[in-house]
């Protein structure tokens, strides 16, 4: 009697675990969804601006011989959050699908260069272009490998980027000073959306008939940009000053979704 109750507890157990198995398997991912994300990233920037020296020094240097030290480069990591929508077709294990994300960010980098008057360690003249990547958005076309609950995925699209930039030129010490020992001031800003191609990987998970999770990379390349900035030196009148960014953005994210 004692071994007939083992084996009825045993074949109790295979039975559920082959129901679950099967269930399991028969999940299907097709289907329209929508969720939210949240996670944090990586923006990488480098800096050039070449007619910035021969500007500077037609109005403000009041040097003989300066060292550059060259543009500089800037990387800097923020957080995201936001919300995604999509559809998914399965084929056997293939699933094929799009996605579409909006995300508010906290990104900021810093690119520049200097000049340091020979001679004259104390003083230095600044150009420094501070970068705020306001939100990112994807649209992408994904690929997949289904397996029971798990769905492996890469994806490649478009992403853009919306940046606010804000452009300052600064000189310290007496070597970048007018007559009046006035320094040199110049400010400007101005905005743009920036579009280039996102590619990616994850998997995601399903935790019940309708909800499932979603972990992911991906990496945006947004190329240069240029931006004309238009201001006043200080007591040195008036001037303008052209930029160049390369900017791409890494980003690691968690998403939890709804499927139809």
């Amino acid at each position: 009697m004692k071994d007939l109750r083992i084996v009825t507890a045993v074949s109790t157990i295979l039975l559920g675990l082959s129901v679950t198995a099967q269930a399991d398997s028969d999940f299907n991912w097709s289907g329209m969804y929508t969720g939210v994300h949240a996670g944090a990233g990586h923006q990488s920037s480098n800096f050039s601006d070449d007619g910035a020296e021969a500007t500077l020094i037609n109005c403000c240097f009041l040097v003989g011989g300066y060292t550059s030290a060259g543009a500089q480069d800037a990387t800097d990591s923020g957080a995201l959050g936001g919300v995604q929508y999509g559809g998914m077709y399965q084929l056997e294990r293939l699933v094929f699908g799009f996605d579409i994300d909006l995300s508010k960010s906290d990104f900021h980098s810093s690119p520049g260069q200097s000049w340091t008057p020979n001679g004259e360690s104390e003083a230095v003249g600044t150009e420094r272009l501070n970068i705020t990547t306001r939100w990112v958005a994807s649209q992408a076309l994904s690929l997949g490998y289904a397996k029971s609950r798990w769905l492996v995925f890469g994806k490649a699209g478009l992403a853009e980027a919306s940046n606010r930039y804000a452009l300052s030129v600064t000189g310290t010490g007496d070597a970048y000073g007018a007559d009046r020992g006035s320094p040199i001031t110049f400010a400007a800003s101005s905005s743009g959306t920036l579009v280039g191609p996102t590619v990616g990987a994850g998997v995601k998970w399903a935790v019940g008939d309708h909800m499932f999770v979603n972990a992911e990379y991906d990496f945006m390349d947004f190329g240069s940009d240029s931006n004309h900035f238009s201001g006043t030196f200080g007591s040195y009148g008036t001037g303008a000053l052209n930029t160049t960014v390369n900017q791409n953005i890494s980003v690691l994210k968690v998403g939890l979704n709804y499927l139809f």
